[in-house]
């Protein structure tokens, strides 16, 4: 109702209709449904109560009322959640609506009704009126917690989760990296294996026989003495002369006959 102005986009005092004035307008109304509704509750039996009996038995209180402030302040207030534009749910929306008018309508027939009764001066109200009247507090009562569990609902569901903050992260590039070619392993010969190895092929040891004493493999035995070992040793390995075959086979050498010559100058 009282609010400081806010600034528009152009940073000028946001200008809004004042709405305090209402309030005078108001408290005429508020004074005369107060004491109409006081007097229909006297007229149906409301009035003077011990609340608090054996507690404060000097405490009395008019029962009367209750009338006017249940009913028009549940009006009041279902018309602000009507009309407010804060509830974003239809049928909360529909709910005040209708309970607000509905308390309006009933508040006026009890306020016609009180008047008629006053006007033809009767001190009690007829029995019809009186149940009507006495089933307002009730009503009050209902309507009134239906609505704010309603309301209560609605703003469980629709209560904004606020987001957690991420913290910023800084991109690094990543260097891409090269294949490294692979090395190609060796292995690391050892010279008294090596000679021992050239030793036992100069014996005459095959490479299984020479890997076993060695504890080497075969093949790496065939490494270490790999060439003939005439070369290796420099003694030439004993060998036996081998027949040379040639490709065709030899015919066998027929003797020759002798031939006659005539001699020259002969008998012709």
């Amino acid at each position: 109702m009282f609010y400081r102005p806010k600034p528009d986009q152009n940073g000028k005092p946001e200008k809004r209709i004042r709405s305090w004035p209402v309030l005078l307008l108001a408290l005429p109304a508020f004074v005369a449904i107060w004491s109409g509704w006081v007097g229909l509750g006297t007229m149906t039996g409301f009035g003077e109560v011990q609340p608090l009996p054996g507690i404060a038995g000097n405490f009395t209180i008019n029962t009367a009322i209750t009338l006017p402030i249940g009913m028009e302040t549940y009006a009041s207030y279902a018309l602000h959640v009507w009309l407010n534009g804060t509830i974003a749910n239809p049928g909360t929306r529909a709910y005040a609506k209708w309970s607000a008018l509905g308390a309006l309508i009933l508040g006026g027939v009890g306020q016609v009704a009180y008047h008629l009764m006053q006007a033809a001066h009767w001190a009690t109200a007829p029995w019809p009126v009186v149940v009507l009247v006495a089933c307002v507090p009730p009503a009050v009562l209902g309507m009134g917690a239906t609505l704010a569990h309603m309301i209560s609902r609605d703003n469980d569901l629709t209560e904004p989760v606020a987001a957690e903050a991420v913290p910023a992260t800084e991109v690094v590039p990543v260097p891409v990296s090269r294949p490294v070619p692979a090395k190609r392993r060796t292995t690391r010969r050892d010279p008294a294996k090596v000679a021992r190895a050239v030793e036992l092929r100069a014996e005459g040891a095959t490479y299984a026989e020479i890997g076993a004493a060695l504890g080497i493999s075969p093949a790496t035995a065939a490494k270490y003495a790999p060439k003939p070992v005439v070369e290796q040793t420099g003694q030439p390995r004993p060998s036996t002369p081998t027949p040379v075959q040639s490709a065709r086979p030899e015919r066998p050498v027929q003797p020759m006959l002798p031939l006659a010559i005539p001699a020259l100058g002969g008998n012709r």
